[in-house]
């Protein structure tokens, strides 16, 4: 990954950070934690996808587009005993979101997990309490089950929210051409 990369996926998680509930850090991180988080996944095997535009004027792919989003997959949590899991996290810049490059990097992510060992694949949705949770339906399409809901467990600008929990065994066989959402 190119250092222009990594100051892109800053900016891009930044803007989650200080405008919108949905990223539980309440604080950015620093391209130094950025650069030891992409080594310290690179180094496990783990995928971290980047989503780029290629404008008119960036005809050489080799140079690289404009990043637009990412996806990486890290640790669960930590121990020998959780090696084979690891949660999903994509980001998109704001003018990017909704623009179906989910859908694009997901059977990546999902295929990079494997290659990587990984047994489940843990994805979660945050509610902070307008009767929205945004990923839902994109997890199910993916064939992830919804496995729980962890009530008020994170604070963010002085609202709780609830983190709703999905899983996705990766030893199966992928259905997500012809799976139907599920209503929960």
């Amino acid at each position: 990954m190119r250092s222009a990369d990594v100051h892109a996926v800053a900016a891009i998680h930044n803007s989650y950070v200080h405008d919108t509930l949905t990223c539980a850090p309440e604080s950015a991180r620093t391209l130094a934690q950025w650069h030891e988080l992409v080594q310290e996944l690179t180094t496990q095997r783990l995928p971290f996808l980047i989503a780029e535009q290629h404008g008119a004027e960036q005809l050489d792919k080799e140079q690289g587009g404009t990043v637009v989003g990412f996806a990486y997959a890290a640790p669960w949590k930590p121990g020998p005993s959780y090696r084979h899991t690891a949660e999903a996290s994509m980001y998109f810049a704001p003018d990017h979101v909704g623009h179906g490059l989910g859908p694009v990097l997901m059977p990546h992510l999902i295929q990079g997990c494997r290659q990587a060992e990984i047994h489940r694949l843990i994805g979660s949705a945050g509610d902070w309490g307008n009767g929205s949770v945004h990923r839902l339906d994109f997890l199910y399409r993916f064939g992830f089950d919804k496995v729980g809901v962890l009530r008020r467990v994170a604070r963010n600008r002085d609202r709780w929210i609830d983190i709703h929990l999905f899983q996705l065994d990766l030893d199966e066989q992928d259905s997500w051409d012809t799976a139907e959402p599920r209503l929960v």
